[in-house]
Parts: C-alpha cells; sequence; structure tokens
C-alpha cells in the first residue's frame, strides 16, 4: 500500500488480494464439488472423514465386553479387566454415559460393542450426526462453484475518497496525541526571582534565634513572597524556604505571626525566670549545701 506511488497502483493494490483469496476459494470449491459427486455415485451414508473414525472406533471396541440389561440397556467394560460396570449403553435413546456420543455427535466404541452384541449395525449409522453424512456434504457442495469478475465489470467509485497523507511516518493526529513533558525547573526559577533576598544557611551552633517586628502598615503592603521570605530569615528556622512556606493550608501572614507572637512570648517568658530566679523552697533548719 505505501510502496506504490501512482493512483492507478493504488487503485489496484486491494484487487490483488482479493483475486488471490478468491482464486484460491474457487479451487477449494470445485475440489468439493467433485468429491460431491462422486459420493452421489456411490451411495455412501457417511462421508470419508466420518468413515475414517467409524472405521477407528470399530476395531476398538472389539477390546470391550458387553453384558445386556434388556432388549435395549447394556453394560460396557474393557475385556480382561475386573467385571465390573464402567459404562452404561442405551439403544434406544443412543446414549453413553462416556458422553463422547453427546459431544461429538459420533457413535463411541462402548455403543458400538453393544449394538454389534445384539446385531444392530444400522443402528449405529443412524447415530451419526447430520454434518457426518454423505447426502448433507452432496447438498451443500455439488454443482457449487465461485465466479470471478473481470476487469470489465469493475468500477471505480468517485466518493471514496483516498487515505490521509502521511508525512515522516506520522499523521497530525499521532503528534497531537504527545502531551509535553512539564518543566519541573520552572517553578524553582520562579521562587528565586520572586525572593529579595537569599536565604542564609542553617548552621549547627545554637543561639537566641533573633526577633522581626513588622508592623500591620508593612506586611498589608508587602507581596507574600516577601513576607514569607522575611519571616524565614527574622525567626532563623533552619530549612525553612519559601516554597515551603507556601504549602502550609493557612495565609503566610497568620501563621507566621502566630508563630512569631508564641516565639517572643516564650522568650520573655525565659528572660523573666533569668531576671528574677524564683526562692528556693529548702526545708528549715537545714542548710543548702
Amino acid at each position: 500500500m505505501h510502496g506504490a506511488t501512482t493512483t492507478d497502483g493504488c487503485d489496484e493494490a486491494p484487487f490483488d488480494l482479493l483475486y488471490s483469496y478468491l482464486t484460491r476459494m474457487m479451487e477449494l470449491t470445485f475440489a468439493k464439488s467433485t468429491l460431491a459427486g462422486q459420493l452421489l455415485a456411490a451411495s455412501t451414508i457417511l462421508t470419508p472423514g466420518a468413515q475414517h473414525v467409524y472405521s477407528d472406533e470399530v476395531n476398538e471396541s472389539l477390546q470391550y465386553t458387553t453384558r445386556p440389561s434388556d432388549d435395549l440397556l447394556a453394560y460396557v467394560w474393557k475385556s480382561g479387566a475386573r467385571p465390573k460396570a464402567n459404562f452404561r449403553v442405551h439403544l434406544g435413546d443412543g446414549t453413553c454415559t462416556c458422553s463422547s456420543m453427546h459431544q461429538l455427535g459420533i457413535p463411541c466404541r462402548h455403543f458400538i460393542a453393544a449394538a454389534r452384541h445384539f446385531g444392530q449395525d444400522q443402528l449405529i449409522l443412524n447415530h451419526f450426526g447430520s454434518i457426518y453424512k454423505a447426502d448433507t456434504y452432496v447438498a451443500a457442495f455439488h454443482k457449487a462453484r465461485i465466479e470471478m469478475p473481470l476487469e470489465s465489470d469493475l468500477s471505480k467509485d468517485e466518493s471514496l475518497l483516498p487515505a490521509a497523507a502521511v508525512v515522516d511516518g506520522r499523521t497530525s493526529s499521532s503528534k497531537a496525541k504527545k502531551a509535553k513533558a512539564p518543566d519541573l525547573n520552572s517553578r524553582k526559577d520562579k521562587v528565586a526571582k520572586a525572593s529579595p533576598m537569599p536565604i542564609p544557611p542553617s548552621t549547627t551552633t545554637t543561639s537566641a534565634p533573633s526577633t522581626l517586628v513588622l508592623s500591620s502598615d508593612s506586611a498589608t503592603n508587602t507581596t507574600d513572597m516577601d513576607m514569607i521570605s522575611a519571616m524565614s530569615m527574622g525567626l532563623a528556622i533552619p530549612g525553612l524556604t519559601p516554597p515551603m512556606m507556601q504549602q502550609y493550608p493557612i495565609p503566610p501572614h497568620s501563621y507566621l505571626h502566630e508563630m512569631h507572637m508564641h516565639m517572643t512570648h516564650h522568650q520573655q517568658h525565659q528572660q523573666q525566670q533569668q531576671t528574677n530566679p524564683p526562692p528556693s523552697s529548702a526545708p528549715n533548719g537545714f542548710s543548702m549545701v
């Protein structure tokens, strides 16, 4: 299909495949029609394939022993084995407990052994399925043929448009399906540009956190990013960065203000304890050593 370079080549490509398929089917149909004529002339009951299976089952049935229960019911088991009932055959219903007849539509070796024991060989042929009968094959394929259209009988339908053009092995629809990979560094670049001052690295030395007092007027005029950067630096929280502060579920101003007030109150309480330590509660009569 893709190798054709002209319009005529593209139009002829499907017909080459169809003609090859029709030629093979025409030859097979002719062979089946010839066989159907031979079966009709020979007046056979079974098809050649069914006759071959029937011959094999007859040979296997010779290895089985049959014991009748009445005129239509018998029990069959393998000769030489223990005399126990392995299969029950009903000639009137055409059934056997092996279920092979029900599944395949072909009399099993147990049914054949029981029918031959009663001398009813014709009953075996009557229980073959219709698809194995020669008359069914003759009705389907006798004088059947397939005719191929000539080139003069073909006409082009102008309403059928050609397939979509392919450029560089891809169509425009396939290009649209490809999603653009997200840029993971774009957000980091925006955060770095929006931050007014660099964030100092955390140190291992312990020192009292410095306080940063912001008025309400300056807080309202400062952007969220500037406020976050200023608060994180003033509180000297190790590892606290502006992108991390943006992920808190409450507004940054309220959260940092509460944190700042809590730490300021804690520092004032510690300074009061250092300036005015509480009196010792030593018991009377004992000196503190």
